[in-house]
């Protein structure tokens, strides 16, 4: 993930902010309008925004998760949410896009219809492929809301290296070199006199 990020690794955190702001619990006190997950279960019904068949990716563009502000940010942010189809999910046997989106339409089926959490944990190894998207149904995610959810965690790995754009631009996920070897008492000395000369 921090690879696909680059320099924008940075924005995850926003992004799953964005994601879980338009899904979250409806304010139950509001009364002029419909709020939160209330307000995205009359808009799937009305328009039919998650379906089986569409990727998870170009639902949640549509409905402006991506923000307006970085657009580079944005391009690969929404590459990583495509590529979920690649992975396995918790699932067996569907991929970690589909997963998302076989919960989202049962949850929307359901009533009452739940809040969604985003959030990640740690992608285990370098092949993507073994990858998995976690998602639980009736789970408290937030250790200060009393509020089921289904969570969605998406498998991550950081950049090596330093994250906000410390790598070169463009540059993937690679160790920095190693550090040279300290020298010897006796080297020193031999490079020293080389150096005289």
């Amino acid at each position: 993930m921090g690879g696909r990020m680059m320099a924008d690794d940075i924005f995850v955190g926003t992004f799953l902010d964005m994601l879980n702001l338009r899904f979250a619990p409806s304010m139950k006190e509001e009364t002029e309008w419909v709020t939160g997950i209330a307000e995205l279960a009359a808009l799937q019904k009305e328009f039919d925004i998650f379906r089986a068949g569409r990727r998870f990716a170009q639902s949640v563009a549509l409905l402006s998760t991506g923000g307006v502000y970085n657009p580079r940010a944005k391009a690969r942010w929404f590459k990583y949410l495509d590529d979920l189809r690649k992975m396995q999910s918790s699932e067996p046997g569907v991929d970690g896009d589909a997963c998302i989106v076989r919960a989202l339409l049962a949850n929307f089926a359901a009533d009452p219809v739940l809040p969604v959490h985003f959030t990640s944990h740690p992608a285990e190894g370098e092949d993507e492929k073994q990858w998995r998207v976690i998602v639980t149904a009736g789970d408290r995610p937030l250790h200060y809301m009393a509020q089921d959810y289904v969570t969605v965690s998406l498998p991550m790995r950081p950049r090596l290296g330093q994250s906000g754009g410390a790598a070169s631009p463009g540059t993937p996920d690679q160790p920095p070199p190693p550090a040279p070897a300290p020298k010897k008492a006796g080297e020193r000395k031999a490079a020293k006199k080389k150096k005289d000369k």
